[in-house]
């Protein structure tokens, strides 16, 4: 076997830039048990939802609860341990891999990427905020000031 210049700069290349192994079973496209079995499971979920929303909303309200009460430990558990974890990766030689290729200078500096994500948390919360509160104060407005749900309660009502 030989090696040729296009083989050896791959070689020398960032191993997240080197080409993908070839799969050894590609079948190209879509694996049909793997989408027929979640398709099937996410219809009946929605039949269920528009046969009987009583009983979906019973089945998820117990289901909530009892993973509420028994195994809220373990998702305060993993959030706190994914955060550990991260802090750790940052501190590590891992947390010095640059995103992109070697010799290519970063598109933003540190200042405006942390500008970008917090204009990307508060925009998810005004997208969020923006319909949950008023349809909170809707649905259960302040005391002293109208029936919840009625019409006097809305925000067009005079």
């Amino acid at each position: 076997m030989f090696i040729t210049d296009s083989d050896q700069s791959m070689a020398d290349a960032h191993p997240a830039l080197a080409e993908p192994p070839a799969p050894e079973a590609d079948r190209g496209g879509l694996d049909t048990v793997v989408f027929g079995v979640a398709a099937a499971v996410a219809l009946a979920f929605v039949v269920w939802g528009f046969a009987s929303p009583t009983g979906l909303g019973s089945v998820s309200s117990t289901a909530l609860v009892w993973i509420e009460e028994n195994l809220g430990w373990l998702f305060v558990t993993l959030a706190s341990a994914f955060v550990v974890f991260v802090l750790w990766l940052a501190a590590s030689r891992y947390g010095r891999i640059p995103l992109g290729r070697d010799d290519e200078a970063p598109e933003f500096r540190t200042v405006s990427w942390i500008a970008m994500m917090f204009s990307a948390g508060m925009g998810i919360g005004l997208m969020f905020y923006g319909v949950a509160e008023p349809l909170a104060h809707y649905v259960s407005p302040p005391p002293g000031t109208a029936e919840g749900e009625s019409r006097s309660s809305s925000s067009g009502a005079s």
